[in-house]
This record gives structure tokens, sequence and C-alpha cells, in this order.
């Protein structure tokens, strides 16, 4: 006859009891379930552990207290074993940055989780707790200080674990390395600042539900002091249908430098809600089996739209953790447990090394919502330019507009976010703060622009002849179009920065700003407003006194086409524009060198389809003329995305 399971005895038993009686009962099914667990590693164990389970099997014959004891004391040996692992047991509440629902509820969601951690505190001395994400922290420190206030007190106090090292749990295949630095950069002063943190003091990057985890990720970690990884969905096995081997649950991610970082596969989610009388303890002995090591971490509590420890986890956890037959069970912080098992590992526990990519997809989340993907990357380019800019101008007080345009890009590449899994809201803020971005960078472009021009004699290109200096008379007395400037605002919303300029009719000087860190040769777009130039005859003119040739790409039919102006589009090869610096043309008729490199321009491709005819344009990435067939009227079309 087969032996009955201990869930189908454990039923049996819970019907004839009630009461206290249920409570010894579970007190003993937990220990003897996680006996038999630990007998798949210590077989030696097993005749104590069987002859237990036969006790457990008859059920109490007299008092039931008596009868756990005696259960008890047939599992002292291996209980002695299982006090030898230990469970590091951490609170945490995850939670998604406007995934479902828009950013006024992810603000009441944090505050709300936060409050009833800190109420727990305050109920349980030992309990502790671990969260990630500075911008959680700031949203707390700007829409509620009270809240924020009482957090620095328990970070102070040890039972609170920043494990913020990002400003948001970003994904970390999209986001460029620029924007992976400015997380370290701006989180690791934040919690400077207001905490009083130093990097060394939060080692753990926590990142559990983040989708994908390029090679390179760990030299940049570590050169912003972190050491260990938290994560969750790296990879290989079964999850989402990945492909690869499963991840080992601990494991050294080495970068394509050569750089690593210790990290620790959740391996019962990220969100692991401790019921009453779940037996938390049995995950630890397959990591044991697998891994070597002696400790393991489970991180408890409610999570996603926040929520955090409940009474009944706290509760039950510290019930077990007076189990005789249980592992030691400790409130506790992942830094600690991860200085644990380094030091397991330092101490002859090998574990393997992987140095590749960490989940490379995310079915859907690398092709939806293409605004804000685009906005993102147009985002970083902004903020980039824009800082390359003020140093090289030496345009001051600008530093905490740069930060908030960075921190809008940052907070936008959370993993619900940039990835595309949001909802209508989410898409809606995270425009808004691109566009937020856009006017602060164009707005600094802008300035620092003209404080290079300022400084540049661009009447020294003119030419030696009557008709230049007359222009340039005329400027000087107002009789130009010098202050009517035309193409205002135009074009900042994909450039940051605005078409408008001012100049001469048939001298018109622009400087071309390079933003990049080495220097460049490329063909450049211009657009010159009010020119009074022949189309077939415009040359730019370089410092050095060289023509180069240009093509007219596009002019306006008339002036009610541009505001009231008249726009002139050329395209013209500006050769080697220095690193981070800039050159002066000078637009006027005249004959081009004829040693100028060229560019071969393919025809754009046309297509028809049964309602409409378009034309592509390669420069621009998008449509260049679209009409309905059967009809001329083309109308000019927009970059796609």
């Amino acid at each position: 006859m087969a032996t009955p399971s201990l869930a189908r005895v454990y039923d049996r038993h819970k019907r004839n009891l009630s009461g206290d009686f249920t409570a010894l009962l579970k007190r003993a099914h937990t220990q003897l379930e996680f006996a038999e667990k630990l007998a798949e590693i210590r077989p030696e164990l097993k005749d104590g552990i069987d002859a237990a389970g036969d006790l457990y099997r008859q059920g109490p014959s007299g008092e039931t207290d008596a009868w756990v004891a005696e259960i008890e004391a047939r599992l002292s040996d291996a209980a002695a074993v299982a006090k030898g692992f230990k469970i590091h047991v951490v609170g945490h509440g995850h939670i998604d940055m406007n995934w479902m629902w828009s950013w006024p509820e992810t603000v009441s969601q944090t505050h709300d989780t936060f409050e009833s951690v800190l109420n727990l505190m305050d109920r349980y001395p030992d309990l502790t707790f671990s969260q990630s994400q500075a911008s959680v922290y700031a949203l707390m420190e700007k829409y509620h200080p009270e809240t924020f206030e009482r957090i620095r007190a328990q970070v102070k106090a040890g039972r609170w674990e920043v494990t913020a090292a990002h400003w948001v749990e970003g994904d970390k295949n999209l986001a460029s390395g620029e924007s992976l630095a400015r997380h370290l950069m701006y989180t690791r002063r934040y919690f400077q600042e207001r905490f009083g943190l130093s990097p060394e003091d939060v080692p753990v990057d926590w990142e559990p539900d983040t989708f994908g985890h390029a090679n390179t990720i760990p030299g940049i970690l570590v050169q912003g002091a972190v050491k260990y990884y938290y994560s969750c969905r790296t990879g290989g096995g079964h999850h989402h249908e990945r492909v690869g081997e499963e991840r080992p649950p601990v494991f050294w991610w080495q970068g394509v430098d050569g750089s690593r970082v210790l990290v620790n596969r959740e391996t019962t989610w990220y969100n692991s809600y401790v019921n009453i009388g779940e037996n938390f303890a049995l995950p630890l002995v397959p990591f044991v089996k697998e891994t070597g090591l002696s400790q393991w971490l489970n991180v408890f509590g409610m999570g996603n739209h926040g929520g955090g420890p409940t009474v009944n986890e706290i509760e039950w956890i510290r019930l077990a953790a007076t189990f005789p037959c249980y592992p030691t069970v400790e409130f506790s912080t992942s830094r600690r447990y991860f200085e644990a098992i380094e030091a397991e590992i330092d101490g002859g526990v090998t574990v393997p090394t992987l140095d590749h990519e960490l989940n490379f997809e995310f079915t859907g989340c690398y092709t939806s919502q293409s605004a804000i993907k685009r906005a993102n990357r147009f985002g970083e380019n902004f903020c980039t330019e824009a800082e390359g800019m003020v140093v090289a101008t030496g345009l001051g007080g600008r530093d905490s507009l740069l930060r908030e345009a960075w921190l809008n890009v940052l907070f936008n590449q959370f993993h619900d976010i940039l990835p595309g899994s949001g909802i209508a809201a989410t898409r809606e803020h995270a425009l808004g703060l691109f566009q937020e971005t856009g006017a602060i960078t164009g707005a600094i472009k802008r300035e620092a622009g003209k404080t290079l021009a300022a400084d540049i004699d661009t009447a020294s290109l003119l030419p030696d002849e009557p008709e230049a200096y007359q222009e340039l008379d005329d400027i000087d007395a107002g009789r130009a179009n010098r202050i009517f400037e035309g193409g205002v605002g135009l074009g900042a919303m994909l450039s940051g920065i605005s078409q408008a300029s001012t100049g001469g009719r048939r001298y018109h000087p622009i400087v071309i700003y390079n933003p990049l860190p080495f220097a460049r040769t490329e063909m450049v777009q211009v657009d010159l407003w009010d020119i009074d130039l022949e189309p077939g005859r415009i040359v730019a003119r370089g410092e050095d006194g060289r023509q180069a040739p240009t093509m007219v790409a596009y002019r306006s039919p008339n002036s009610m086409a541009e505001w009231g102006h008249m726009k002139t589009t050329v395209l013209f090869p500006a050769t080697d524009v220095p690193a981070f610096g800039y050159k002066t043309f000078l637009f006027c008729e005249g004959e081009p060198d004829s040693d100028f490199p060229t560019v071969a321009l393919s025809d754009n491709e046309k297509f028809d389809t049964p309602g409409l005819k378009f034309q592509l344009d390669r420069y621009k990435s998008g449509f260049g003329q679209i009409a309905r067939q059967g009809e001329d009227d083309f109308s000019y079309g927009y970059p796609i995305g």
C-alpha cells in the first residue's frame, strides 16, 4: 500500500483538529516537509526523517503538543543540519512606474506602500525593508515630505536598505551608455546629498523586472561602485519561451571589458508572496544543491502596484524562524546576503561565469510604442548635445536645468515605459516629459549657440567686393532683414533647437557646431531664410576661402507657406568640423571648387498602392511626397515615427 503524501495527511488531520491544535499541526507539517526535501541533498538523514514521518501519518494518540514534540525529537539530526543553512528574508514592494496606471496613481501607491512599511517597522522592531529606484524617494521628498523624513530615519537606523543604484529600474537594452552612466551619476549624487550614503554604501543594483541586460552593463556598473546585481528576467530556460539554457541561480557576469558583478537570479520570482502556512524554505534546497552555497535570499512582499510586506507574512516568517528543524531565518538586507555568499565563494565555492548578454528580447517590447522609443533617443541626444555646448562655450548657470532634462529621460527608461508595455496614460506622461526635455535643452543650445556666435567675426568671410560691403552697411543700419527672424521655432521638435536665423539676403553666415567627440565630414542641411540668391549658384564659402557646392532640397512656393517668410533648404558637404567645435560658412553666389567630395544620391523610391502613391525621402527617413491615386496634388511628408 502506497504511503500517503504529507499534503493528504495534513488535510485529514486538519479536519479532525481545530484552534491551537491546527497551529501545532502546521508546525509539525512544515518541519517534516522541509526535512524530506533536505534529505534530497543529505540522504544520511533519511532514517530519522522517515521515523518522524511515520509518527506524523499515524496522527496524535494523546496530547497534540506531545505528539509534535516527539516528531521534532525524531528530526533532531535533520534539525542540526537545517540550522546550518540561512535564509536572508528581505521585505520589498516592487513599484512599477506608470505601468497600467497614470502618474498620480504611481505617486499614491508609492506613498501608501511606504507608509504601510514604516508603520510595520514601528510594530515589528526586527523587520527590515529594501527599496530600489531613486525616483520613488524623490517623489516622496516632493509630494510627501513627512513620509520622506520617516524613511530617512529608518535608513539611518539600518533597517531600510537603499538598493537604488539607478534612477529607475530601467531597460538596459534600449538605453544608451551615456544614459546608463547618468543613472549612476545622478542617483549616487542624490543619495549622497539626501541620505549621506556614498556609492560604496549602495553596492547592489536591484533590477528584478528589467527586461534586458546588454553585455556592456558590468563595465558601466563597476565604474559606478556596483558589485552585486539582483535580477529575475535573465533569459534562457522556460520563462516566456526564452532561447538558451536556464541561467544559474548565482553567477559572475563578465562584461566585454573584463569587469564583472556577482548576480543573484531570483528563482522564486521577485513578488514572492509568503502566505500563512506556506513553506517558504523549500526552494532553499534546490538552490543549495545547484550552487553549493549555504545561504539563500528570499524576497517577500506584495508588488508591481506596490504594497510591500503584510502582517500575515511577517507573523508567519517570525513563527517559522522558531521551528527547530528549519533553516536559520533572519530579516536581512540584500547587501548582507551578497556579502555572505561572496565570502563563501572566496572560501572555495565555485560559481560559473557568464560573458554574454542576458535576455536579448522581451516579446513585443522592443517594437511597440515607437513614439516613446523615438523620443528617448532624441532626448538622450538633446541632453548630451546641450552638455557639450555648455562646456564648449562656457555658458554657466544651467546645471539644474540639465539635471531636470536628464532625469526626465532617465525616468522614461523605466522597464514598462521605454519598452512600451504601458497604456495610453503611460505614453501621454512620457511624451510630456520628453517635450519638457526638448524645451530645456533647446533653450540651452540656443543660448550656447548665441554665446559661441557672438565671438565669431563672420564679416571676415565676406569677399572683397562692393556688394558685400554694401550689405554689411545695410545690416548695421537696420536696412536688411537682420532683426526680422525667419523660421521662428520651426524644427525644434526634431532637433531641440529652432531653425530661426537672421542675416543678409545676398551673404548669409551660418555656424556649424559638432557636438560629438570626433571630427566629422558630413552632408549638412541648412535652412536659409529670405535670401536673394540664384538656387543653382549657391555655394558655402568656408573660413579658408574654399567654396563648397550645394544642392537645393526645397524652396517655399510662397511666403504664406512659411509664416510670412521664404525658406530655401540646401545640402552641402561640411569637411573636418572639429570635435566639440565649429566651422563658419558664408552662403552666397559663386562657383564651387572642383575638389570637394560629392555624395551620390540614388533616386528616392516611388511606390504605388491601390489608394495611394508616395515617394520616400532617404535623407529625412520618411515620406517625401504622398497623394491619392488619380490626383496630382502631392503633399509633402514628414519623418516616419
